[in-house]
């Protein structure tokens, strides 16, 4: 029995494949199985074939049909101790494996999890959840749902996901780490952090599925997958933490849309999810960020986007003589003005293709 079970789902990625499982071979530790699960085209197909040929530890399989059959085909044909997931256009540090294996195994964790560089344009940012090596749990680290999803920068024990019965999504969508993510924290008896930044999350990829604007539903999907596959009572417990994550995850996705079509599509499938888990007041007391509270509060209101008025965001706190010293207009998610006093005009923020543009002075509608 191999340590790890390293499973790559591969779809058109040719440019950055070899980095990729040139990354996962010359691992310090050596006691692995590589599964490239490859959905072409024939340049992939021709890469892993040759990965192969070279070294005994790595199998193919071909066509699976979808990121998320990549990957649940790879869990079944695995036959290690623990299951790896590495995204093809990423790469990791050569220590990471044995790290997260050492870490696992000094805890008996269900599921060890690293730090990881954001890396765009050689530029790289660290991303942390945490700041010392601890065992994660429900009860103390439900800000866990808050930060971005990451499984690629983690191990998972296999009897755990088999037992479990943890899957991906075997449709073909964008965000399907989301939910996976969720639930193996959800469920995991011991989930143990290792600050330690050992997986480069390669941000410029252009054509990376999280990227395309014609996925307008795809999260909305991942979300109510999650959902339905976590007991109500459970929910309960995480439900104040999960909403903070949710609004988050929604309005950044939301704010990728260019035309009002795309945005009322999403808005009123938003919507009804949010119906279906039922929000109170109450299940919003942990938001620290008003203008995400407020999105959440909007979609669980309007159906309809084009119903979306003028929110005044305004902080707490920041009066002069009983004027707002800065008062934050957001108009329908996309553009927030400021104002000075409430009054004057300071500068105005507009989100076009996920970028943000500034203006000074004047203001335009969208």
């Amino acid at each position: 029995m191999p340590k790890i079970s390293i499973i790559l789902p591969i779809y058109n990625v040719a440019k950055y494949l070899p980095r990729c499982v040139d990354s996962v071979l010359n691992q310090t530790l050596e006691d692995i199985e590589i599964i490239l699960a490859t959905d072409g085209p024939e340049d992939c197909d021709a890469i892993c074939a040759e990965y192969a040929q070279k070294d005994p530890r790595v199998k193919v399989v071909l066509h699976p049909g979808s990121y998320g059959k990549a990957i649940n085909q790879g869990i079944k044909l695995a036959t290690g101790e623990y299951i790896g997931i590495v995204e093809t256009d990423d790469w990791c540090d050569s220590t990471m494996f044995e790290k997260l294996y050492r870490t696992a195994k000094k805890f008996d964790a269900d599921v060890a999890k690293s730090s990881f560089y954001r890396v765009k344009k050689h530029k790289m940012r660290k991303k942390d959840f945490s700041h010392k090596t601890e065992l994660l749990t429900l009860d103390k680290n439900r800000d866990f749902f808050w930060f971005m999803s990451s499984l690629w920068s983690a191990i998972y024990k296999t009897e755990f996901l088999k037992k479990k019965q943890i899957f991906f999504i075997e449709d073909r969508l964008s965000f399907i780490d989301t939910p996976f993510v969720l639930e193996t924290f959800v469920k995991a008896d011991r989930f143990v952090y290792l600050p330690e930044a050992l997986y480069f999350y390669n941000c410029a990829n252009p054509d990376a599925s999280v990227k395309s604007s014609g996925k307008v539903l795809d999260a909305v999907k991942a979300e109510d997958f999650f959902y339905d596959r976590i007991e109500t009572r459970v929910f309960s417990r995480i439900k104040k933490e999960y909403l903070i994550g949710l609004a988050s995850r929604l309005l950044w996705n939301f704010k990728r849309f260019t035309t009002d079509e795309d945005r009322c599509l999403f808005w009123k499938a938003a919507h009804a999810y949010v119906t279906k888990i039922g929000v109170t007041n109450d299940d919003l007391s942990l938001f620290s960020s008003e203008y995400s509270k407020q999105f959440l509060i909007s979609l669980i209101k309007l159906e309809d986007y084009k119903d979306c008025k003028k929110v005044d965001c305004t902080p707490k706190g920041l009066k002069f003589f009983g004027l707002s010293l800065l008062k934050k207009e957001v108009i329908a998610w996309k553009e927030i003005n400021y104002y000075l006093f409430g009054i004057f005009p300071l500068f105005c923020v507009k989100t076009e293709n996920g970028k943000h543009i500034y203006k000074l002075f004047r203001f335009f509608s969208i």
